[in-house]
């Protein structure tokens, strides 16, 4: 999925297009709602999903696109074209600043990732954040 663009010439029809499509989440495609926290767990989470990606064939993780919930309320894995698109951020480039400061720390071996923040309408944004197909597997994570 877009293996022929730089993360930085996506735009919000781009992440629309892929939401109309149905696009179900793979090996290769994440999606998350909100944004990590700091909590310990959401971390581990963080790391853990940037690692399987690494040590399979790379991926997109997409925070901000929200999934449809089944009946009891549990994600499917298909995004939700009714959900209100993108997070309120006000410092969008920090926060994956910060997420690839926790990935450089606690990632063996090094994971170079390429990220960045496509603005959504109403300033809001989603996250995009992509990790290569490792040559240096397996990575692992540690906190």
């Amino acid at each position: 999925m877009w293996e022929d663009r730089r993360l930085r010439d996506l735009a919000e029809a781009d992440i629309r297009q892929l939401i109309g499509a149905g696009q179900q989440e793979h090996l290769q495609l994440e999606y998350k709602s909100v944004l990590y926290t700091n909590s310990h767990h959401d971390a581990r989470e963080s790391l853990l999903d940037v690692c399987q990606f690494a040590n399979a064939a790379g991926g997109i993780l997409l925070i901000g696109v929200p999934e449809r919930r089944d009946a009891q309320n549990q994600p499917t894995g298909s995004p939700d074209p009714n959900a209100p698109l993108g997070i309120a951020i006000p410092n969008p480039e920090a926060a994956l600043l910060a997420l690839d400061a926790r990935i450089v720390a606690s990632i063996e071996d090094r994971l170079t990732t390429e990220s960045f923040a496509v603005p959504i309408a109403g300033g809001l944004h989603v996250l995009a954040i992509r990790v290569p197909n490792s040559q240096a597997k397996p990575h692992s994570v540690h906190l």
